[in-house]
C-alpha cells in the first residue's frame, strides 16, 4: 500500500512539472517527517506552494486552450 501511495503521489506530481529530483526531495521530506518535523514541513510546506503556482499556470493556458478552441 505504501508503494501504491508513493505512485499515485508522483503521478500527480508529474503534470505539474516537478523534477525528479525534486520529487525525490519531497518525498524523502515526507519520509523524514516523524524524525525531523521542522526539517521536512519547510521542505513540504515550500513543494506545496511550488504545486499552487504550477496549478494556477496550468489553469491560466487551460482558460486561453478553451478560448481558442471555442
Amino acid at each position: 500500500p505504501g508503494d501504491v501511495e508513493r505512485l499515485l503521489l508522483i503521478r500527480r506530481m508529474k503534470p505539474l512539472g516537478f523534477s525528479l529530483e525534486g520529487m525525490r526531495d519531497f518525498c524523502r521530506a515526507l519520509d523524514r517527517r516523524a524524525d525531523d518535523p521542522a526539517g521536512s514541513a519547510a521542505l513540504i510546506a515550500e513543494s506545496e506552494a511550488e504545486a499552487t503556482e504550477r496549478l494556477e499556470r496550468l489553469r491560466t493556458h487551460l482558460g486561453y486552450a478553451e478560448e481558442f478552441v471555442a
